[in-house]
């Protein structure tokens, strides 16, 4: 399965990744190299790695919780996406109110999200929650008396008039996140080994204050429209392009004046 072989590249580099955002902070590398160095480079960087092992904290720990980790996520890479089997391939599914699903949803708090999904997939979550708190459609199932369906969650790479909106399959458990399974219609999202798409966190942070008759935080709606900022290039090619028919304009007025004028 294409998914759990990323996640399963995701892990390991990311340790290599960390490692070289660590040695950009030393200004040398942190932009492009003069070719003078070229003869001296690799003596430089020995250095500056050998001062990264002597005086910094490791970047991945060996332990027996991480080997428990590894097993885990090895044991899983061949296991079928149940949910997407059983829940997101059956029909029925009936819009519900967020009444309706707080006694789906167990208790859990940031911490238990942070576990189970991972702080870099939280970070990319909060891009998501605007658009939850905003176009949220949330539908519940007599047969999967588990399992929430959350619909509208806006692509983050919201680059078109018609963006992708990824649809998200919980399945809660009784004991917090533990036994927790999802599955989501992004390519991300059939994941078995572990570490969920950031559709399914986003949705896991909405759930989380929604249990407990909160808003989501200002804070997130901010980050997502931020994030719209950021990758959505529609509205700057937009304020480009009119920017260059009024310039192209001024331009062709002057050039008629100048033109008047030499023919008086």
């Amino acid at each position: 399965m294409k998914a759990n072989q990323t996640r399963c590249v995701t892990r390991i580099r990311n340790g290599i990744e960390r490692g070289f955002g660590r040695l950009k902070q030393w200004t040398f590398v942190d932009f492009v190299v003069d070719t003078n160095y070229l003869p001296t480079i690799g003596k430089i960087m020995k250095i500056l790695c050998a001062v990264d092992n002597a005086f910094f904290t490791q970047l991945i720990e060996d332990n027996d919780e991480v080997h428990i980790e590894a097993e885990c996520l090895l044991s899983n890479l061949e296991l079928e996406n149940k949910v997407k089997s059983l829940e997101a391939e059956t029909g029925g599914w009936r819009k519900a109110n967020i009444d309706d699903t707080k006694n789906i949803i167990p208790t859990y708090d940031q911490i238990d999200i942070e576990k189970h999904s991972g702080e870099y997939s939280i970070r990319l979550a909060h891009a998501y929650l605007g658009h939850i708190e905003q176009e949220r459609a949330v539908y519940t199932h007599q047969q999967f008396k588990t399992t929430i369906q959350i619909k509208n969650i806006v692509s983050r790479y919201k680059t078109t008039d018609n963006p992708k909106k990824p649809t998200v399959f919980v399945r809660f458990g009784k004991r917090k996140l533990a036994v927790m399974a999802s599955y989501c219609t992004c390519k991300s999202g059939l994941r078995t080994a572990g570490g969920e798409c950031a559709h399914v966190t986003a949705s896991l942070v909405a759930f989380k204050h929604w249990k407990k008759n909160e808003d989501i935080p200002s804070f997130y709606r901010k980050a997502e429209a931020l994030f719209i900022d950021v990758f959505d290039c529609a509205n700057y090619k937009q304020r480009t392009k009119y920017c260059n028919i009024e310039t192209t304009s001024g331009e062709s007025e002057v050039n008629a004046d100048d033109d008047e004028m030499m023919i008086e």
